[in-house]
């Protein structure tokens, strides 16, 4: 503020004038603006007891869109994870949108360099699908019909053989796992060969094979959330919460109205509730009877 009153050219002078006038506001009516409340929290941590005893109270630490974070908004993170160092950010940096009120994608990129144990993952990682797409509509035994044990990292057939990723020992240890993050499992050409079942499992090719990916266990767990009452029930709730959001911003014309979350819409759903309200009230109201 003390540059921009201090600076040569009118316009300068006025904003800096405008902004000391609003700090002024601020404090006579004791309020805090979302840019005032960042600058306090840093101002706490930088007291040791105060943020030895924030930061007791979070052992671990997630921060989504971290492209859109500012400098404020970094420093406060990296204070509260300075001790124990448990922090996950996520975020892509060709998504940054906020650079406006400061956002910097430099956060995100440096992000290795301030924590050289956990690199950024590669660019090239897209999200994993729950859905099995692997399910045959030939005849044949589907990736289903395999069971998989966790114990020996090997499947068993309907028929009883095994596929494995590696048949021989290796000198070096490797994990089987190829550049697009599936690891591949073979049956033995010979009891394929031998196998009464082979016309049902792989008839066009000398053995079969299975890809499973290293978060299949991750997939394995949501796909039995799925078949549960409880996610048809919450699925069904979803759907009716979000037909209302629809009614809301086409009928009501709430256009800011975004499906994230209350928090960030309390303006926005008293609104709602309020026309809504009104339609109702406006119903049983009798209509004027039309003049004679």
């Amino acid at each position: 503020m003390d540059g921009l009153l201090a600076s040569a050219a009118p316009e300068m002078r006025a904003s800096g004038e405008a902004y000391r006038t609003y700090q002024r506001l601020l404090a006579e009516y004791d309020y805090l603006d979302f840019s005032t409340i960042q600058v306090e929290m840093l101002r706490l941590l930088e007291e040791p007891d105060v943020c030895a005893q924030i930061q007791s109270r979070f052992d671990y630490l997630m921060i989504d869109e971290y492209q859109d974070t500012n400098t404020i908004q970094e420093r406060i993170v990296l204070k509260l994870a300075e001790g124990h160092k448990n922090l996950c950010v996520v975020g892509d940096d060709d998504q940054a949108l906020y650079r406006f009120r400061g956002a910097s994608i430099r956060h995100i990129l440096e992000f290795p360099l301030r924590y050289p144990r956990h690199p950024l993952p590669d660019r090239r990682l897209r999200a994993i699908a729950v859905r099995d797409k692997l399910e045959r509509r030939d005849g044949t035994f589907s990736k289903a019909e395999f069971r998989y044990a966790p114990a020996v990292d090997a499947y068993t057939r309907p028929a009883g053989k095994t596929l494995k990723t590696y048949w021989r020992q290796m000198k070096t240890p490797r994990d089987g796992v190829s550049k697009d993050g599936f690891r591949r499992y073979y049956a033995r050409q010979a009891d394929c060969a031998a196998c009464a079942l082979k016309e049902s499992c792989c008839p066009n090719q000398p053995g079969r094979k299975i890809a499973r990916h290293v978060h299949e266990a991750a997939r394995d767990a949501a796909r039995r959330i799925v078949t549960t009452d409880a996610y048809a029930d919450a699925s069904r709730r979803r759907k009716n919460v979000e037909m209302l959001f629809a009614h809301l911003k086409r009928i009501l014309r709430l256009d800011r109205l975004r499906l994230r979350g209350p928090n960030g819409a309390r303006d926005e759903f008293l609104l709602a509730a309020t026309a809504q309200n009104l339609r109702k009230l406006a119903k049983l109201i009798p209509g004027t009877p039309a003049p004679a």
